[in-house]
């Protein structure tokens, strides 16, 4: 994506949780669906108010995330 020189940057930074994931509705298991780049594409509005980049930090799901983590 081109960046703005008169926006500010921002960066999405993903963790793999519930927003990111997908139901498999025939095991019930949950798996990561998404990269940062597909929820920034989501809201392209955003691109008009800032200089967006995503990246992923993990890919954890939020029910087994840990201060470790």
């Amino acid at each position: 994506m081109k960046k703005e020189k008169n926006l500010k940057n921002i960066s999405i930074l993903s963790t793999g949780g519930t927003v990111a994931s997908r139901v498999d509705y025939n095991t019930g298991a949950v798996h990561p669906a998404f990269k940062a780049v597909d929820l920034i594409l989501v809201v392209p509005e955003l691109l008009e108010i800032a200089n967006i980049s995503g990246r992923p930090l993990m890919n954890i799901l939020s029910e087994n995330i840990l201060p470790n983590h």
